[in-house]
């Protein structure tokens, strides 16, 4: 005798699963942005340049370069 159950007979699924090729191309570009302004944000912050003139002043810049 056969298991019965309440569920139809499901095939297997082949990728991503029932999501579009282009929401995941969605999906995948929001967070490569999120990470990059991650590591963007973080670079700024411990990149900091600080100098001291001869009066003693101190000036503290964020340079890319």
């Amino acid at each position: 005798m056969k298991p019965t159950s309440n569920q139809p007979d499901s095939k297997p699924t082949k990728g991503y699963g029932k999501r579009s090729r282009g929401q995941w191309i969605l999906i995948y570009v929001v967070v490569a942005i999120v990470v990059y302004g991650v590591a963007f944000v973080a670079y700024k912050h411990f990149h900091k340049t600080t100098t001291t003139d001869a009066n003693g002043n101190t000036t503290t810049s964020n340079s890319l370069y």
